[in-house]
């Protein structure tokens, strides 16, 4: 079964840095609220990128400074002060470097062949790009040895992040902002690669709490993910007692608070007791002040509860471009295939779902393929390549997916001849079990 956040390892590294801005950045915003004015060089390897955009650290916007003939300059908005974020592109190679901006020191860019880029400007860009280059090499390494490395070794190997950010924080003495960054992202870095990899084992760094704790730590990407791994395996409002209990940043909180009811949302048996599980988030909604989204969020996969139709929020459109109507099909069984052009498990069952569809070619089955691809000419392209036939959908508003709560596919279903819901997760067509599943209909 293939995961539908597919994509989310790739991003890793690019969305790791991302942390919010400080009481230190923001009050100096309000100091000085006139645009800033960026130059300097860049040296290094070649080719190298023709503009970089200044993005603030857990803000919105951007702005753009153009590099040309190893000169950098250009004039960013007021609020791209303090902790910022350059990006580019190098050599088909994203770039991602988090600076310091006063305004007051020239930039001193250097891109080495490996695509690190660094700006050695001052001691506290000294500091942050000293970091991001041991990023750049460590996690690098974490990925291509961990598989083969004991417990321990990953352990050393991922501790050297906190240990680098340590001693450049000794050593360079950087502000307060750049300090309390650093120590969120070395933290980050080495938690997440360590639950990544072992994601039932506890943390092997203990102070987590204390790192953590704080604004600038409250938007990295892995914070949430980190903290949820540290709470009681007990019930939804337990852990969430516990998280109010132990951290007081409320952004964090509510952040960390959104995701662990997002998690129940995703993970809760729905035909066990659907009743309760509302309950449940509307309790830790309207305690806790979180998204009232939430709820929403919730009801709506009462589709997932046997006995319940097929979901009204869903349009489903054949080759034509032609809206189907799901109810056309009552008077018989249905047995939906979710697919898509990228799933490779997926496409390995096509032969078992033809040689099924073809025994129960006598029985009162309808069998229905419903592609989730986002778009929908890739849909059709696989659906061309394949010689796919019978009643092939697309999921025209992207919306199935969600509301049937479906985190892999492919995945199968079983509709009965009122349309109401009979098998959720029924057997793949290369298990014996799904004939003799179709077989039994009455």
């Amino acid at each position: 079964m293939m995961k539908l956040n597919r994509w989310v390892a790739a991003l890793f590294v690019a969305v790791t840095a991302i942390a919010a801005p400080t009481a230190v950045a923001a009050q100096s915003a309000q100091a000085q609220p006139l645009p800033l004015t960026l130059k300097g060089t860049i040296k290094g390897a070649s080719p190298l990128p023709t503009s970089i955009f200044v993005m603030p650290i857990g803000g919105q916007g951007r702005d753009s400074i153009v590099v040309s003939k190893g000169k950098v300059v250009g004039t960013v908005a007021a609020s791209l002060r303090g902790l910022s974020h350059f990006v580019g592109v190098a050599n088909r190679r994203q770039l991602i470097l988090p600076v310091w901006l006063d305004g007051k020191t020239k930039l001193q860019l250097n891109l080495d062949a490996d695509g690190c880029l660094t700006n050695k400007s001052d001691a506290n860009n000294r500091a942050l790009s000293a970091f991001n280059e041991d990023v750049y090499r460590r996690s690098r390494t974490l990925w291509e040895t961990s598989q083969q490395a004991t417990p321990d070794e990953v352990k050393a190997l991922a501790g050297g992040y906190l240990t680098v950010a340590d001693s450049l924080i000794t050593v360079l003495r950087p502000n307060a902002a750049v300090t309390s960054y650093l120590r969120a992202w070395a933290y980050t870095s080495a938690a997440g690669f360590w639950i990544t990899r072992y994601p039932k084992d506890p943390l092997p760094w203990t102070d987590g709490q204390a790192v953590l704790d704080n604004a600038v730590a409250a938007m990295f990407y892995d914070t949430p993910r980190i903290i949820l791994h540290t709470l009681p395996h007990d019930s939804l409002g337990a852990r969430l007692i516990y998280l109010y209990d132990h951290y007081q940043t409320e952004a964090l909180r509510r952040r960390v608070g959104t995701t662990l009811v997002q998690q129940f949302i995703r993970q809760y048996d729905y035909a066990k007791d659907y009743v309760s599980g509302l309950r449940q988030v509307r309790q830790a909604v309207e305690k806790y002040e979180l998204p009232a989204s939430l709820v929403n969020d919730f009801t709506a996969r009462l589709s997932t509860v046997s006995g319940q139709p097929f979901p009204e929020v869903v349009v489903l459109k054949d080759s034509l471009g032609q809206t189907f109507d799901f109810a056309s099909l009552k008077g018989r069984y249905v047995y939906i295939d979710l697919w898509a052009s990228w799933c490779v498990p997926c496409i390995k069952e096509i032969p078992a779902l033809r040689k099924l569809e073809a025994a129960c070619k006598d029985l009162p089955v309808a069998f229905v393929s419903i592609s989730i691809d986002q778009s929908r000419e890739a849909w059709l392209k696989r659906k061309r390549s394949l010689g796919l036939t019978g009643l092939q959908l697309h999921d025209a508003n992207g919306r199935l997916a969600e509301a049937l709560n479906v985190s892999g596919i492919p995945h199968f279903l079983v509709y009965d001849k009122q349309g109401r819901l009979l098998v959720y997760d029924a057997p793949r067509p290369s298990s014996p079990d799904a004939l003799t599943l179709l077989q039994g209909l009455k």
